[in-house]
């Protein structure tokens, strides 16, 4: 069996940053505690391969580990920081697509406790043209009327446009839950000092 440990102290020791001595003094560390947490569960009747398997994911994703020795030596990589940022705006790109995708449910059931017409209808002050009252109507020909049949396509075209978003914003979340456990990303490689000029710019 590979020593999944030390294929996971090997990807630490791929982005660890700073003097050497600190570098080594981080991974022994590391190593201690890994094979300490391995050694307790194995004495629970867990087999070696998954014991360390278990220590290494209570311990974290590789590349956040090498981020937060960085940080505390004060070594921000242009590559790291970098990742760090598209990371934490694929994380807040896919929330905010997700909530989208939500809010096709909320409306949904407001309309059901109220009506289309409340929810999705036209403003009164609309003055649909001829084409776009022929075009409504041939959709939905049970329609009483132009505002009605108006009413019921953007009913149809708004909930599917907010689930196919939210869909997005699932799919990217995936995605970037994949990729950090593959340690090709981390989320703590960004300078503390940035995070109020990040947040305050998005803001």
């Amino acid at each position: 069996m590979n020593d999944l440990i030390d294929e996971y102290l090997e990807l630490i020791a791929r982005d660890l940053q700073g003097p050497a001595m600190q570098a080594h003094h981080t991974l022994l560390e590391t190593e201690d505690h890994l094979r300490s947490a391995a050694a307790d569960l194995m004495r629970q009747g867990i087999s070696e391969e998954d014991a360390q398997i278990m220590a290494i994911s209570q311990f974290g994703v590789a590349g956040d580990v090498a981020a937060g020795h960085n940080s505390e030596v004060g070594i921000f990589t242009f590559g790291a920081t970098l990742r760090s940022l598209f990371a934490a705006l694929l994380q807040l790109v896919s929330l905010g697509f997700m909530v989208v995708g939500a809010s096709a449910v909320i409306a949904y059931v407001a309309s059901i406790l109220t009506s289309t017409q409340t929810v999705f209808g036209l403003p009164p002050s609309a003055l649909p043209t001829a084409s776009q009252c022929s075009y409504w109507l041939s959709i939905h020909p049970t329609a009483a009327n132009c505002q009605q049949a108006g009413t019921w396509e953007a009913a149809n075209d708004s909930i599917w446009l907010l689930v196919f978003v939210g869909l997005v914003g699932a799919f990217l979340y995936v995605a970037l839950r994949r990729l950090r456990r593959s340690n090709r990303i981390s989320l703590n490689a960004i300078p503390p000092m940035l995070i109020p000029v990040i947040a305050g710019s998005i803001f």
